[in-house]
This record gives structure tokens, C-alpha cells and sequence, in this order.
């Protein structure tokens, strides 16, 4: 009887263990070291003449609840393979006169925005909506390390 009660306790744990998600130790492949990431943004900066010329776009911030909606939420959520990102025009500088003008990298044209894609290479949009609240920075940067031009620790 004592056997039974510990193999039943034994299994009911393995039970449990394997319903609780499992947290990687190590991102997937596709994360790079900051040194690489730092040398990565520092070529860019410097293509834009940064610090001299404190305009162009030096990143955009999401909010972490909306990707979260768009990669979990969504009841088509778990056939999201990737992720699109593209380049496009603020509605603001279009709708003042400027549809189709090359803006460079200026703060107040452009945007990315962000959408779904399953494995079929098919978008997977959000109630036929596709993701477009990115901050960016500069006007918008955040506070903190991660105000800094390079990943610091």
C-alpha cells in the first residue's frame, strides 16, 4: 500500500511539473551578443552622422502588452511563425501633403509596422488590423540604460 501511495504521489508530481510552462535558460538562436548588437547600431549611428545630427530614427519602441496580444492573444495566435516588419510613412506626414516623399530616417515620417506570419507565409492579422504604435526615438526615448545610442549592462 506504502508503494502505491508513493508511486501515485510520484506521478502526481511529474503531472504537475509538466503542466508548468517551461522557461529556456538560453534564447533561441538568433540573439547575438551585445558586442556584435553595440557594433551592429554603432555602424548605423555613424551613417547617420550621430551624435552631430540628432534626427534620424535611432529605434522604435513597442508596447509589450500589444505584442503580447498579437502573439498570444489572437485565437490564431499559435500558427505565428514570424514576425513582418516594414518600413512606411506616418499617416500625419502623408495626410500633410507628403505621400510618396523621400523623408530619410525623420522622426515624424516614419514607422514600422508589424504583422503575423504562419508558416504557409500567410499574414495573421489582429481583428484585420496590422500593428502600428511604435514610438520613435528620438522625441520618444525611453528612460534609463535604455536612453543610451548602445546596449550598455
Amino acid at each position: 500500500m506504502k508503494r502505491t501511495i508513493t508511486i501515485a504521489a510520484l506521478l502526481l508530481m511529474a503531472m504537475a511539473a509538466c503542466k508548468k510552462p517551461h522557461k529556456p535558460t538560453n534564447p533561441p538562436p538568433g540573439y547575438i551578443t551585445i558586442d556584435s548588437a553595440n557594433k551592429m547600431v554603432s555602424s548605423y549611428l555613424a551613417s547617420v552622422n550621430f551624435p552631430a545630427t540628432d534626427t534620424a530614427v535611432r529605434c522604435f519602441l513597442y508596447s509589450a502588452k500589444e505584442l503580447r496580444y498579437l502573439l498570444d492573444s489572437l485565437p490564431q495566435s499559435a500558427s505565428i511563425e514570424s514576425i513582418e516588419i516594414k518600413m512606411a510613412h506616418n499617416l500625419s506626414y502623408i495626410n500633410t501633403g507628403h505621400a510618396g516623399q523621400f523623408a530619410g530616417y525623420s522622426q515624424e515620417a516614419i514607422t514600422l509596422l508589424m504583422v503575423g506570419v504562419n508558416a504557409a507565409g500567410n499574414y495573421v492579422y489582429a481583428n484585420s488590423k496590422v500593428m502600428n504604435h511604435g514610438r520613435p526615438c528620438p522625441t520618444n526615448c525611453p528612460n534609463g540604460s535604455a536612453a543610451a545610442p548602445l546596449f550598455v549592462q
